[in-house]
């Protein structure tokens, strides 16, 4: 085989402007949903979304989401080294509220430092503020103990827990193969006549295509998971743009 090697001998241009922003995200190495959403809510291919994996292992028990914790640094820290993000997502919304927010941010931060954290329940927490929300129902499709640890945070943060209702699932994979049918059941059994919003919890859930649906079925606010994140990762990373088609927090 023959052929000719040339080396280039043309000055080369370096493009730094590729993103207006750039969000980190941790995804569990068993959710099949939270990458896609994030992508489904870009508001331009000039959010740039940049993903690495934890490992997590089933059944979600409190056991299991705390080790998590520290695997968290190393994980953080393979999202494009040496080059700076805006804001970088942990996308677990059980383990958020059973290690801990602040445990959380700690461990992110040792491995990407300087850059500002999101959780779900801190950013769904932040939505519900943001929209004037105090009496809220929490769908969990979570296992009972894990349920009650996620009623527990939001209560400890000063919003009125209406109702939990949860669904006793003990694999994040099987959430994440939930028919959209079923979750509008189950939202619509589980609000009260006080409810003033929703939270849908679980970075696995595939809710996020059908919020709108929701909102209007239910007549009231829906926050879920992954919307919470991407609207304060936005925001933290200095994007005002508004994403219609994902309910009132996002619009």
């Amino acid at each position: 085989m023959s052929f000719t090697i040339t080396s280039c001998t043309h000055e080369l241009d370096f493009d730094d402007a590729n993103f207006d922003h750039k969000i980190g995200l941790i995804s569990l190495s068993t959710d099949l949903t939270v990458e896609q959403d994030f992508y489904l809510m870009r508001p331009s291919p000039r959010i740039g979304i940049f993903v690495n994996r934890v490992e997590f292992i089933n059944p979600t028990t409190r056991e299991n989401l705390y080790a998590m914790q520290p695997k968290l640094t190393q994980a953080a820290s393979l999202i494009l080294p040496n080059i700076n993000l805006d804001t970088i997502v942990y996308a677990c919304t059980s383990a958020s509220a059973v290690i801990g927010d602040d445990k959380v941010k700690q461990s992110v931060s040792k491995g990407k430092p300087g850059t500002p954290v999101v959780t779900p329940t801190t950013a769904a927490v932040a939505g519900f503020k943001m929209l004037n929300i105090n009496n809220i129902t929490l769908l969990a499709p979570y296992i009972k103990t894990v349920s009650e640890s996620l009623a527990h945070y939001f209560s400890d943060q000063g919003l009125n827990i209406n109702s939990l209702y949860y669904l006793g699932i003990e694999d994040d994979r099987d959430i994440g193969r939930l028919s959209h049918q079923s979750i509008i059941d189950t939202a619509k059994s589980a609000v009260t006549a006080t409810t003033e919003g929703i939270f849908l919890a679980c970075t696995a859930l595939p809710v996020v295509p059908i919020i709108d649906q929701l909102e209007k079925e239910l007549g009231i606010p829906v926050i879920t998971s992954n919307q919470a994140m991407f609207w304060q990762a936005l925001r933290q990373a200095g994007s005002t743009a508004s994403v219609s088609g994902f309910g009132q927090l996002l619009g």
